[in-house]
């Protein structure tokens, strides 16, 4: 999350709301260990205007790669991005 927040606000994106839930993959094996094998982030975040919303979507790259808990991960993270114009959450 302060990496997506810090990248929005280095292009100007005003963010309203964001809320993020992590989704991940546990693969057990016969002796009891295991291990996570992929994470989804489902995102869920509400922009000021109409035209941040493409850009909000795609930052997601930009702040995985400066994420310290992401680079940490041996496991592929699928970002899910859900972007809406703060007068259309309203409706």
């Amino acid at each position: 999350m302060m990496s997506y927040l810090y990248v929005c606000g280095q292009q100007d994106i005003e963010l309203i709301t964001y809320k993020s839930e992590a989704i991940g993959i546990l693969e057990l094996q016969a002796d009891g260990s295991g291990a996570f094998t992929s994470i989804r982030l489902e995102l869920f975040i509400t922009v000021s205007t109409a035209d941040m919303v493409s850009q909000a979507k795609a930052l997601h790259k930009a702040a995985g790669k400066l994420c310290f808990i992401a680079n940490s991960l041996k496991v592929p993270i699928l970002y899910k991005p859900q972007v809406v114009v703060a007068s259309d959450a309203l409706l």
